[in-house]
């Protein structure tokens, strides 16, 4: 995620996510959506704090799926 923070605020605005998201695929619409459900303090931004706790149960099953070919890391 470092490197998605080019501006240098240590969060991911709307934009940066958007970028960050599309390489792995959703509809750019769901962005918004993201923010919304993640950006605890309301700062229209991620943390890299917010980023990690929400999503860090999909890179974990994501990496776990590329390693073994099965869904449902726990």
């Amino acid at each position: 995620m470092s490197k998605r923070v080019a501006d240098g605020t240590g969060a991911l605005d709307r934009f940066e996510l958007r970028v960050l998201l599309v390489e792995w695929g959703p509809p750019e619409d769901e962005v918004k959506r993201y923010i919304s459900l993640f950006d605890a303090d309301r700062d229209e931004q991620l943390s890299l704090e917010e980023f990690r706790r929400h999503f860090a149960p999909i890179w974990r099953d994501c990496f776990h799926l590329l390693e073994t070919g099965e869904a449902g890391a726990s």
